[in-house]
């Protein structure tokens, strides 16, 4: 796992470079000139995740041109910091302090709390026999498609500028404000305030000039991470298939395809950083709406 900012100070007043852990480095090329060590990454081994899940599924295997497969998880993944899949517009990819990663432990980045997913192939029995111009227009049709029904990733509040003052390549959370309450679904939720930005403000360090407050020991933000869930997805992607038969141990087929199908907009992560004209408000999709495409395939 990387730690970006290993070499970044606690929270505090003054020069930040004359705070830093290590402060200085010498290049063979100048042995007798000290120069000064900024931001560190450094590379640790360890980490701790763990997850649980009740899982179920259904299978109707092919028979009669029908055959379904149904899945439902009822999951929890825990872990610190930074995985393969997360950072961007849901959380940080790094810890908060470089030098307590243990206070970054909570719900993965990745962590759908429910995921149902339902996909299926019919082809139609009706007039599938059938020659001529009926069997043309009516016959050899088949539906397939894929359900999915997920709630939201969660996602992890940070704050804009650098009132900690630690420096370069940090990810400063702010605070939870006492007596605000932050719901992981808030039930007055909407498109411009997807959750309750009252329940945060700014985290500073200990005498820092600017808005926020500072909360000891250290001064970074208490706010954890991944305290509330993104908007969840529900999407199905629906395909149509007719095929010929022009001569024996040839097929063609035409095929419609359509991603998203009942163009419903799935929406995006909520701005999450305080301190931003967007704190709180969804400006966008997580993918695309409605996207259809027609093929033709011919099979000998």
């Amino acid at each position: 796992m990387p730690v970006n900012n290993w070499n970044n100070p606690d929270p505090g007043l003054g020069a930040v470079q004359a705070r830093r852990p290590i402060q200085f480095y010498v290049d063979s090329r100048s042995p007798g000139a000290l120069l000064p060590l900024g931001t560190v990454r450094r590379l640790e081994s360890w980490t701790n995740s763990n997850y649980h899940a009740l899982q179920f599924r259904a299978e109707k295997r092919y028979s009669h041109g029908v055959t379904f497969n149904a899945s439902f998880n009822f999951q929890k993944a825990m872990s610190i910091g930074y995985g393969v899949n997360e950072g961007g517009p849901y959380g940080n990819s790094f810890t908060q302090d470089p030098r307590d990663r243990l206070a970054d432990y909570g719900r993965s980045q990745i962590d759908q709390r429910y995921r149902f997913v339902f996909s299926h192939i019919w082809e139609i029995p009706w007039l599938r026999k059938a020659t001529g111009p009926k069997g043309w227009f009516l016959g050899g049709w088949a539906v397939n498609g894929i359900v999915q029904l997920t709630s939201g990733l969660p996602v992890t509040v940070q704050q804009t500028g650098d009132a900690q003052n630690v420096g370069g390549a940090s990810y400063q959370r702010p605070h939870v404000v006492a007596g605000q309450k932050v719901d992981n679904v808030w039930a007055d939720r909407t498109i411009d305030r997807w959750f309750n930005t009252a329940a945060f403000v700014r985290s500073k360090c200990d005498g820092c000039a600017g808005e926020g407050i500072y909360v000891g020991p250290k001064g970074y933000g208490n706010a954890g991470v991944s305290l509330f869930d993104a908007p969840g997805s529900k999407t199905w992607d629906f395909a149509c298939f007719k095929e010929f038969t022009p001569r024996e141990g040839h097929r063609l087929q035409f095929r419609y395809e359509a991603f998203n199908f009942l163009n419903t907009p799935q929406f995006g992560a909520p701005g999450r950083s305080l301190g931003g004209a967007d704190f709180g408000r969804i400006g966008g999709t997580a993918i695309n709406n409605r996207e259809m495409q027609f093929g033709l395939k011919y099979i000998f």
